[in-house]
């Protein structure tokens, strides 16, 4: 019951990517919250699936949140699509 035979690595990847589109389109936890039990029923233990999973959601909540806030902060203030690329670009390099 394993996604691939003795390549542990190859799972990783897969997980990595799904945290990182679960971010992506819904954010704040969700790729931990299906992804832990996605892990569990492959036969990972416990801790280590969400250990890991919190680790590759790390990544992705940097970048992928980033555009929430500022398209639900700033949406009622009456700004351009250029406007919210400049700002946008100012949290994106902030960040880094």
């Amino acid at each position: 019951k394993a996604l691939t035979v003795g390549h542990g690595v190859a799972e990783l990847c897969v997980i990595f990517c799904f945290a990182t589109m679960v971010e992506g389109a819904s954010g704040f936890g969700t790729p931990v919250a299906l992804g832990a039990p996605m892990l569990i029923s492959l036969g990972h233990p416990k801790f280590e699936s969400v250990v890991v999973l919190l680790l590759s959601n790390t990544f992705a909540t940097v970048f992928g949140a980033a555009g929430t806030p500022i398209w639900y902060g700033f949406g009622s203030l009456g700004l351009s699509r250029e406007d919210f690329t400049q700002i946008s670009t100012n949290a994106a390099v902030a960040l880094v």
